[in-house]
């Protein structure tokens, strides 16, 4: 309890916020630039098309507005295979009607072990005192309030956005000929006990150049001039289309309020339907999709039995749409065979099914994506919460793997077929196992455009069962590839040229093992 305590304040007193503070400097109208010369130094070494966006809007305030919602898809786009753990320095540089905005000395998490060491805590903190954790998380992340919640229903927050309609923010939406919105978000912060609900009130609207744009409240507090001053770091609002992963992290999306009779059942929004509704007419089209509490729930306990016990393949494929689940043996980490052989074998096999030789006979290249998975962290975290008496007894459910045969670690494989849109030349993807929800897993650029690919396809294994060490695929360059030969390319040393070397669980260049 005592270590408890002393990690505790060490907890506050670091700066619990990745965001505020960054990219805070003055955005000035009489000033053309701010950190030319960087920007530039990312052009020569060719980092602006993964750091740097550039809009041509008339407005030098909506200008910036519109670099910091894109860049925020940038920065996670960038940190893709862990998560964006530290934002940068913020740069532009206004010229000739056109706004150009970079970051840099971001940081992403080195591995997932980094991104899991403070669960534990950060549970056991909410639980001693959730209000100072939900003030936080409501200044950090720009929310109008937050509220603890029991379970699932996130009732008031929802009544509290009834209340928005004559706020400042309404008037300036009605100016601007946009839609006055409110996002309910549930989530929880590292543990089931932990369960809140938060509002983001925002106004979308076109400007003259036919952009949409997002407005919060606080864009309406400071006058014209100090809104892009006061609003430069990243918040809820930059990150209402949901491009983040899910996996061991937040819930991004929007609930949509009343779409069930029971409130522990309300469906969200679509993704891109609910932010880019500019009015009553396309929010009443906005898809909705219904509530699955399995979903990246781990933390629930009755999610996590579901996905651990006798039926975790049932569970795990109905839940994402993976074609194979196999438990990964306790002993597997004494280095004397893959940890991936089961899914591995069953790739070989899918090679021969009728879904891959019609891949085939259209042109198109079949994939077989074998990820590696643990779900110990949520055991670990009610251990600890109950150990120190915060939540009712448990007992382990990934514990004594050697005796029950039962674990929670998984290998997985998904089958896919990538073929070329001769439309915009894009990749298309089509999967075996159509009906999974894409949301929550990455976010690959292609032509441009970002575009969502599920968990199962998210991270994937070069499977060579020769190797110990799993080696990763730069997932971007294995889903967009066409060709055989985009996959099997090797360096004159014999290392494949889009990969990343992990050894057990130890970060050697990038990526991490478990996930």
């Amino acid at each position: 309890m005592k270590i408890l305590h002393i990690l505790s304040v060490l907890f506050f007193l670091k700066n619990s916020n990745p965001f505020l503070d960054y990219w805070d400097d003055d955005y000035d109208q009489g000033k053309n630039c701010d950190g030319e010369e960087e920007i530039e130094e990312l052009n020569e070494q060719n980092k602006s098309q993964d750091q740097c966006v550039i809009n041509n809007i008339e407005d030098p305030v909506e200008a910036i507005r519109k670099c910091k919602h894109d860049l925020a898809a940038q920065l996670v786009h960038v940190c893709r295979e862990t998560k964006l753990t530290k934002p940068g320095k913020f740069l532009y540089c206004k010229n000739r009607g056109q706004t150009s905005c970079c970051f840099k000395d971001h940081m992403c998490a080195s591995n997932w072990t980094v991104l899991e060491r403070d669960h534990p805590l950060e549970a056991y903190l909410f639980l001693k005192d959730p209000e100072l954790v939900l003030r936080k998380i409501r200044k950090t992340y720009g929310f109008k309030t937050c509220h603890q919640i029991k379970g699932y229903d996130a009732t008031k927050c929802a009544e509290e956005c009834e209340k928005i309609k004559e706020s400042p923010l309404a008037k300036e939406c009605e100016k601007k000929k946009g839609l006055l919105k409110c996002c309910v978000r549930r989530d929880k912060h590292f543990c089931h006990e932990c369960r809140y609900c938060c509002t983001l009130p925002f106004c979308s609207y076109k400007n003259k150049e036919g952009v949409i744009n997002h407005i919060g409240e606080s864009d309406v507090m400071q006058n014209v001039t100090e809104k892009s001053l006061k609003n430069s770091e990243l918040g809820a609002l930059q990150y209402i289309d949901s491009r983040e992963i899910f996996l061991k992290g937040q819930d991004t999306r929007c609930l949509k309020p009343n779409s069930d009779d029971d409130p522990e059942k309300w469906e969200h929004y679509d993704v891109d339907d609910f932010p880019n509704a500019v009015n009553e007419v396309e929010l009443s089209k906005a898809k909705t999709v219904k509530f699955d509490k399995r979903f990246f729930n781990y933390e629930d306990p009755e999610v996590l039995e579901q996905v651990t016990g006798d039926n975790y393949q049932e569970a795990l494929k109905d839940i994402y749409g993976f074609d194979f689940v196999s438990r990964i043996r306790y002993d597997a980490y004494n280095d004397r065979h893959s940890l991936i052989y089961n899914c591995t074998i069953d790739c070989a096999k899918a090679e021969q099914t009728e879904f891959a030789k019609e891949c085939r006979k259209e042109g198109g290249l079949f994939k077989c994506c074998v990820c590696h998975y643990n779900f110990y962290v949520f055991d670990e975290t009610r251990k600890q919460l109950s150990k120190e008496k915060l939540i009712s007894p448990y007992e382990s459910m990934c514990e004594h793997e050697a005796t029950t045969g039962r674990n929670c670690r998984f290998c997985t494989s998904s089958y896919f077929c990538s073929s070329w849109d001769r439309n915009d030349g894009s990749v298309k993807t089509k999967y075996k196992t159509e009906n999974f929800n894409p949301v929550g897993g990455l976010n690959v650029k292609d032509h441009g455009k970002f575009k969502r690919y599920p968990l199962k396809a998210s991270w994937c294994i070069y499977q060579n069962l020769c190797y110990i060490k799993e080696l990763y695929f730069d997932t971007e360059e294995f889903l967009l590839a066409l060709e055989q030969k985009d996959v099997c390319d090797a360096l004159p040393n014999g290392t494949p040229r889009s990969l990343r070397t992990v050894e057990n669980g130890s970060l050697i260049s990038g990526h991490a093992l478990e996930i």
